[in-house]
């Protein structure tokens, strides 16, 4: 069976249950190269938490929130009278947290 040339056209006209191992490895290539090509890149705006949804998501209380504040273990960006929290922040304390 000769091999498709993928350069001109990566689909083939028979079944891929037919081809050989060595006829659907450039076949697949092609495709994985035209999914990456054709993606979306991800959305990197940066995602802030309020105090409460912090509480929520380590699963502490404000008060205890609060206190990690003032020793510096996480920290927190002032936006007008809300204090909102990156979720670098947060990566930060939780790596701090898993060292000490």
């Amino acid at each position: 069976m000769k091999t498709p040339d993928v350069s001109k056209n990566p689909y083939p006209s028979e079944p891929l249950y037919s081809l050989t191992l060595e006829t659907i490895e450039p076949i697949f290539k092609a495709w994985i190269k035209e999914a990456i090509a054709t993606e979306k890149p991800a959305d990197t705006k940066p995602v802030f938490y309020s105090r409460y949804e912090i509480c929520k998501l380590l699963k502490i209380s404000l008060p205890t929130l609060g206190r990690y504040m003032d020793l510096g273990i996480i920290t927190g960006h002032k936006v007008g009278n809300r204090i909102l929290f990156s979720q670098d922040d947060i990566n930060k304390a939780l790596t701090e947290i898993n060292r000490a």
